[in-house]
C-alpha cells in the first residue's frame, strides 16, 4: 500500500535554458514564497531534478556512475509525484513540454 507523504515536496517545472534551470532565480523566488506560506510550512524535504539528479553539465563531465543512477532515478521519478506534495510551477510553456506534462 502506497503512501502520500505531505512533508515531502517534489518541484515540477520546465527548464528555462538548456543549462540552466532557472538563470533569473524566478523559480527559487516562487519555491522560497511557497515554503514561506501556511501550505509550505509543513514542507520538511524538497525534491527539484537539477539539484537532486546528476545532470550533465557541463556537457560531458557525468560520470559512468552518475549517468547509471541518473537513469535509474529517471525510471522512479514518477513515484514522487504520486506519492508527494507538489508543487507546479506554471508558466505559458509549461504546458507544451512532455516531462512537465509527465510530472503533473
Amino acid at each position: 500500500k502506497g503512501t502520500h507523504i505531505e512533508t515531502t515536496l517534489a518541484v515540477s517545472h520546465r527548464w528555462m535554458q538548456l543549462d540552466d534551470p532557472d538563470p533569473d532565480g524566478e523559480q527559487l523566488k516562487a519555491l522560497k514564497d511557497f515554503l514561506n506560506s501556511p501550505d509550505g510550512k509543513k514542507i520538511e524535504r524538497v525534491w527539484i531534478d537539477s539539484a537532486c539528479m546528476p545532470q550533465d553539465q557541463p556537457k560531458g563531465s557525468c560520470s559512468e556512475a552518475d549517468k547509471k543512477d541518473f537513469k535509474r532515478m529517471l525510471a522512479e521519478v514518477n513515484r514522487l509525484y504520486l506519492g508527494s506534495t507538489v508543487l507546479i510551477l506554471l508558466d505559458l510553456s509549461y504546458v507544451s513540454r512532455f516531462w512537465t506534462q509527465f510530472e503533473s
